[in-house]
């Protein structure tokens, strides 16, 4: 294809000199224009591959004002004629880019030489700015699949990329689906108005048709002129009612494996790519690979996870149904027993001498020892009245309790909300703070601690504070025998979370998050100050 040539020369002599001189080169002329707003109007619709043009332009723009838009606006290399090579002619065209000059009057050897010279630097710089666009797209590419492992984003990376890439139409992803012998479209991306319907729909590939024409050996299949297969292929209607003529089909290989296929599709026919631009589709293409593999292997972990999180909780929710189940049956089924006991005996002791009487108070005794350990045995299973009546009472029940219990005064400050929480927030909540206040007995060594309870931002803040002993940072607190691995689970599997930070002789703070939705937390890095509990 020969190369175009636009002329921007007012003095239409040399103009007309200048253009049969090109012909008889084998050069083609595009145009000639007289002025430079006229060039400008005509550049894009003529698409010169090169321009000569006069310095010194009568009417309007001058030569060097009107290169430098054209090299702004559309890169195209320019050689300068000019009537004097003088120092000042070169000084003043270097700011639009000038490949070259022709100094009148001119020779055809010059002029050959001179835009020969001009287009084989044009090539060259084009083909450096590509490598680098490349070597850019590439990393880029990289740098956009390690950073994500969501399955979603990564195919929609690797759509943008390949559209990017070939400056296609409209472009689509297709990932296997073994049980419907398809590649089924998981992503589709097109900024022509009339293509853009087609993201709505799902469109299918048969596997027989795509392992016809690619392999591990042909990664690429190129069709230039889809009028010209005469195959039947799928979509056919489509294809001829969106005047689509071109299409581009890349493998996406794992290990031999055919994964998927992306397929670009072109209105406008594409510039014939290059051996380095199909280099780069297969670097892609085996970048895509691993970044769907690696999605994949992430979403089984994700899902895996979330099994086991299910599980766990599962486990939980059984154990808790489990201690109320055996908490009510000590109360209401053995306690009742041991009561009605206690009235036998009461009635059996009127009735009989003084030595039998001695020996029934003893059992007596005994026996309401038993009734207040199963009482005991009960609250500790599970209170009822967090059930009946709420998170806060049976908090504030369980501190005055605790103080009983241990001497240990409990600053308790409750939360600014009305009404009952989800029944998976108030049992995991208890439980934070039953384990905190019995590590607190076991190993604070204080005499007073703070517990507060805050509701914010939809998120339920319990703070547990201590002055006392405190423990090392290093301490593996995720060991299942210390507890505080315990309420960190608690936490986790209502969607929370649980910070700790304890220093040896100054003391121990535990914050929990629990969400009063369903949505989990995102765990945020919280100062020293911020977000304690009623305070």
């Amino acid at each position: 294809m020969p190369v175009r040539i636009l002329i921007i020369e007012n003095n239409k002599a040399v103009a007309q000199d200048l253009a049969s001189r090109l012909g008889r080169f084998g050069y083609e002329v595009a145009g000639i224009c007289t002025s430079g707003s006229k060039a400008m109007q005509t550049i894009k619709e003529l698409e010169p591959d090169l321009i000569v043009m006069n310095t010194r332009l009568q009417k309007g723009m001058d030569g060097i004002q009107t290169g430098k838009l054209v090299r702004a606006k559309h890169n195209i290399p320019i050689v300068y004629m000019a009537q004097v090579a003088g120092q000042s002619t070169i000084q003043q065209s270097k700011s639009a880019g000038p490949f070259g000059y022709l100094f009148l009057p001119f020779s055809d050897k010059q002029i050959f030489t001179t835009l020969e010279i001009a287009l084989l630097r044009n090539r060259y710089e084009k083909e450096i700015q590509r490598q680098a666009e490349r070597a850019q797209m590439l990393v880029l590419s990289a740098e956009q699949f390690n950073s994500n492992l969501d399955f979603k984003t990564v195919l929609n990376t690797i759509c943008v990329l390949t559209h990017r890439t070939l400056k296609a139409s409209a472009t689509g992803m297709f990932l296997l689906n073994a049980q419907k012998d398809t590649y089924s479209q998981v992503e589709f991306i097109s900024k022509v108005v009339s293509l853009q319907k087609y993201k709505e729909l799902h469109f299918e590939l048969p596997i027989s048709f795509v392992n016809s024409f690619l392999s591990t050996k042909k990664q690429i299949l190129v069709v230039e002129d889809i009028k010209r297969v005469k195959r039947d292929l799928p979509y056919a209607q489509m294809i001829r009612d969106e005047n689509i003529q071109s299409v581009v089909i890349v493998g996406v290989f794992h290990q031999k494996v055919l994964l998927g296929v992306l397929v670009s599709s072109f209105i406008k026919p594409p510039k014939s790519l290059q051996n380095a631009d199909l280099d780069l589709l297969r670097g892609l293409a085996d970048q895509a690979a691993i970044a769907i593999t690696n999605a994949n292997l992430f979403k089984q972990v994700q899902i895996g996870r979330e099994y086991q999180r299910k599980l766990a909780k599962s486990i939980v929710n059984v154990q808790e149904e489990e201690r109320r189940h055996i908490a009510r049956e000590l109360h209401d089924h053995l306690g009742q027993v041991l009561t009605g006991l206690q009235f036998m005996l009461e009635n059996t002791k009127n009735q009989t001498g003084d030595k039998q009487r001695t020996g029934i108070e003893e059992i007596q005794k005994a026996i309401g020892e038993v009734i207040g350990q199963v009482r005991e045995m009960s609250l500790n299973l599970r209170p009822s009245m967090l059930d009946d009546m709420g998170l806060l009472p049976t908090l504030q029940w369980h501190v005055e309790r605790f103080e009983l219990q241990t001497g240990i005064h409990v600053n308790f400050k409750g939360y600014n909300h009305e009404g009952r929480f989800p029944q998976e927030i108030e049992t995991a909540a208890y439980r934070i703070v039953q384990e905190a206040l019995t590590n607190v007995a076991r190993y604070a060594k204080v005499k007073e601690v703070f517990v507060g309870l805050l509701v914010q931002e939809e998120t339920l803040w319990i703070e547990i504070l201590d002055q006392g002993a405190g423990f090392h940072q290093s301490v593996d607190t995720n060991k299942p025998t210390s507890g505080l691995s315990g309420m960190r689970e608690r936490a986790s599997l209502v969607g929370g979370y649980i910070i700790i930070e304890s220093f040896i002789n100054q003391g121990t703070q535990i914050v929990a998050a629990l969400p009063l939705t369903n949505k989990p937390l995102e765990r945020r890095k919280i100062e020293r100050n911020h977000g304690r509990a009623g305070r």
